[in-house]
């Protein structure tokens, strides 16, 4: 029963939104912490792809509609990290700007704060229903 009512107003969706986000926050503190680590390579996960593969009928599966669809990387609902390979050593010793982990640090947790708003809303939504009140 619950899992019909919450399927219906996407909190899945946006708990695996989050999920994502402190994936990627954890990502972001490592490469701020191996910043002088040498041949350390920053790491990431791809936001858009998290996003891309939010469905709200089955948030954990991305939709194959055909049999040369590719399947979903990651087995556990978790996104895929990956290390960026890219050769230019920012600090000399790997490709770790801290600048930038900063700018994405920031930017992820406003993505993170607005999904969670959103999620205590559609909370505050059904509780407020449950109880009589719309």
């Amino acid at each position: 029963m619950f899992d019909k009512i919450f399927s219906k107003i996407k909190i899945p969706s946006f708990t695996r939104f989050l999920d994502a986000a402190a994936v990627r926050q954890r990502a972001i503190a490592e490469n701020i912490a191996n910043i002088q680590t040498q041949g350390y390579q920053s790491k990431d996960i791809d936001f858009q792809k998290v996003l891309n593969s939010l469905e709200a009928d089955n948030p954990s599966m991305l939709r194959v509609t055909d049999p040369r669809h590719l399947q979903s990387q990651s087995v556990d609902g978790k996104p895929d990290v990956f290390e960026d390979e890219s050769t230019m050593l920012v600090s000399g010793e790997n490709n770790v700007d801290v600048d930038k982990e900063m700018v994405k640090s920031a930017e992820n947790q406003l993505y993170y704060s607005a999904t969670a708003k959103i999620v205590a809303g559609k909370f505050k939504a059904l509780h407020e229903s449950i109880r009589g009140r719309t």
